[in-house]
């Protein structure tokens, strides 16, 4: 009995298996014939002339449907190739492919064992690819930061590098959900999910430098509310991790090699008080600071004629205070001499838990107050509070010195509170 034989492959030309997509061209379809007549050395058996059909059809589109002649030897393989493109119309899904035999006139469909000689295979159809563009920025505050060229952006195993604009383009993306990470010597590599269709796609992103450089100004004064200060050089600064740095001549100092999380800065200079901040550092924060030294300051010493008389506290009930409520300080000077005197003059204080400083305070003063007496006269000093300030019950528990001082070095008694 002629046992003739039939098989169908199909091939994809984006992948190594059958899977086809949509739009895609260049794909294949084989039909591999064997003609199951045997030569047997008696006789001759003629070639046979086959009528080989290919079908391929997915939700009610053709895909491709054609038919060749192949004449067979006496056992006699040979292969039909078809190559075939997949419109971008057709919907994701699956697909089905037949290929069958007619005899030589085409007229009846060969039939083996009582059974139409018809091979079927099935598979499955992507949606048309899409293309994914955008733009990659460095990290800002304010999106989007700076255009950053040379970023590597890879997504579904293609990859594209962006241009001095920021801008990539990649080409020919399956339809799917995919990680798309973007990668950039001395950033932090980053990634995103993206789902990708037909067409079109774009995606923007940002990413950070994988350290930053903290910036900033240091500047000193007498003054507590800064409005006297000035660019201060050869200001000592240390981040809490081993970073460190000095103000230049500007008082301006640059820290670079940071990492990002939480820090402690430090700030010492001889002279001023040391002062220490926090800073939080994260992907795209800002580093420029401005950094206030609050200058030491000596209590004068020496003789004037002026006289000092008892000096007070003024302090306000406030039933919502933890403790109380310093509203001014006054002291009450003389001129006993008996020619006029003008001096000018300051209120120093001192937080009681610092012993080594003390401090101007501007309160209601922003500069030195002038005063001058005639002979015998007097006059009430004041520097008073801007607003009423609670102090804490730590700050209480410690207290507060406070005396005035002229600028010739006379001082009032210091009073402790």
């Amino acid at each position: 009995m002629i046992q003739n034989r039939l098989e169908l492959s199909i091939k994809s030309s984006i992948a190594q298996n059958a899977v086809l997509q949509a739009g895609s061209v260049g794909n294949s379809a084989q039909v591999k014939i064997t003609n199951g007549t045997v030569y047997t050395g008696t006789s001759t058996p003629a070639p046979y002339l086959f009528t080989v059909h290919i079908k391929i059809t997915s939700g009610g589109v053709t895909i491709l449907e054609n038919s060749r002649l192949l004449l067979l030897g006496p056992s006699e393989v040979n292969t039909v190739s078809w190559n075939f493109d997949v419109p971008s119309s057709v919907a994701a899904g699956g697909y089905q492919a037949s290929a069958w035999l007619n005899n030589s006139n085409d007229s009846l469909m060969i039939v083996q064992n009582g059974q139409p000689l018809l091979v079927t295979v099935t598979g499955n159809i992507t949606g048309a690819p899409g293309n994914l563009s955008g733009h990659v920025y460095q990290s800002a505050i304010v999106y989007p930061g700076p255009a950053l060229e040379g970023v590597n952006v890879s997504v579904a195993g293609l990859t594209a590098v962006t241009d001095a604009n920021g801008y990539y383009s990649i080409a020919g993306v399956p339809q799917g959900t995919y990680i798309t990470s973007f990668s950039k010597t001395g950033f932090i590599t980053n990634s995103i999910s993206v789902n990708i269709g037909a067409g079109a796609n774009t995606q923007d992103f940002d990413i950070a430098p994988s350290t930053v450089t903290i910036t900033g100004q240091t500047r000193g004064g007498q003054l507590v509310d800064g409005s006297d200060s000035v660019p201060l050089a050869g200001v000592s600064i240390s981040v809490a991790g081993g970073w460190s740095g000095t103000s230049d001549a500007n008082g301006n100092f640059a820290i670079p090699g940071i990492t990002y999380q939480n820090y402690t800065m430090t700030f010492t200079k001889a002279g001023y008080v040391t002062q220490t901040q926090t800073i939080v550092m994260f992907p795209g924060s800002g580093t420029q600071m401005v950094v206030h030294m609050l200058a030491v300051v000596v209590p004068p010493q020496g003789t004037v004629s002026f006289t000092y008389g008892p000096l007070t506290v003024t302090e306000s009930p406030d039933p919502a205070a933890p403790a109380f409520t310093i509203s001014q300080v006054s002291c009450t000077v003389t001129n006993p001499s008996s020619s006029p005197i003008t001096r000018n003059f300051v209120c120093f204080w001192q937080d009681a838990r610092y012993p080594g400083s003390w401090y101007t305070r501007g309160w209601g003063w922003t500069r030195p107050l002038s005063v001058t007496l005639q002979p015998g006269q007097s006059a009430t000093l004041i520097s008073p509070y801007a607003d009423a300030v609670d102090m804490s019950v730590q700050q209480v528990a410690s207290g507060f010195n406070y005396y005035f001082a002229d600028d010739l070095g006379r001082t009032s008694a210091i009073v402790h509170m």
